[in-house]
């Protein structure tokens, strides 16, 4: 018995719509490939994590600043420069 995960994403940007469909194809196809059969809602949260930082990046952040709960503008701050860093590094 195959279990789906309700999705509900606000549409913020031109094809926000159609990004969705194909990450929430590619995280069930992901979590549906496994061996277990319990699959934790933190691994859920972690495969969307993942899958926004890649789709959208400010999607990411206001995704991660809730779903990590943020306490605090730096906790904020560390991730934007991460994201920076990172995009910086990519594009050598």
């Amino acid at each position: 018995m195959r279990t789906m995960i309700r999705w509900t994403v606000p549409a913020a940007q031109g094809n926000s719509s159609i990004k969705s469909g194909a990450m929430q194809k590619s995280i069930e196809s992901m979590l549906a490939d496994r061996e277990v059969r319990e699959i934790s809602s933190q691994e859920i949260g972690n495969a969307v994590t993942e899958q926004l930082r890649r789709l959208d990046q400010v999607a990411y952040v206001r995704f991660a600043s809730v779903y990590r709960r943020f306490e605090d503008v730096n906790q904020f701050m560390d991730e934007l420069k991460a994201l920076i860093l990172q995009r910086d590094e990519g594009q050598d």
